[in-house]
């Protein structure tokens, strides 16, 4: 049991404890109470894990024992509840509102032109001798050199296909 109280201890190790209480003597002792306590009771026959506390939580002593090991050893307040079970949900405290008490929303400042529209760039998919086609199915003429010919690099200028 002396390890199982100890490993129970240390899973709950909060953010604040150091280094230096963990190896303190005053936490050897407070630790060594717990146990010497729990051996005479015979909380050694009791199954106990980190989700679940041994047979002598209902002792007052062992809780003071526990309490006094976990505050030297942990730090925390002497008399801070134990921490809950592995996946149990804890409560969290929210003040309520009212109507009346959020701040009032900053003034947005009203835009004096809309904003600029991005036009996405044209893409030819199908040209014959007179004109392409685009991808959203405008028709654009041609002009200069045929788009046929393998040598020639066309693009769309403004809303007309230039190949040269």
């Amino acid at each position: 049991m002396r390890a199982a109280a100890l490993v129970s201890l240390l899973l709950a190790l909060p953010a604040w404890a150091s280094e230096a209480d963990i190896q303190s003597s005053a936490c050897r002792d407070a630790l060594a109470a717990l146990q010497a306590h729990e051996t005479r009771r015979g909380a050694a026959s009791a199954p106990a894990g980190p989700d679940r506390a041994p047979a002598a939580a209902g002792d007052a002593t062992w809780r003071a024992l526990r309490a006094k090991a976990a505050h030297l050893c942990l730090g925390g307040a002497p008399d801070a509840p134990p921490p809950p079970p592995r996946g149990a949900t804890v409560p969290i405290a929210v003040p309520s509102v009212t109507a009346g008490s959020a701040p009032p929303l900053p003034a947005t400042r009203a835009l004096t032109s809309p904003l600029p529209t991005r036009t996405p760039p044209v893409g030819v998919t199908l040209c014959d001798g007179s004109g392409c086609w685009t991808h959203d199915g405008e028709r654009l003429p041609q002009v200069g050199r045929s788009p046929f010919d393998p040598r020639v690099h066309c693009s769309v200028q403004g809303r007309v296909v230039v190949c040269q």
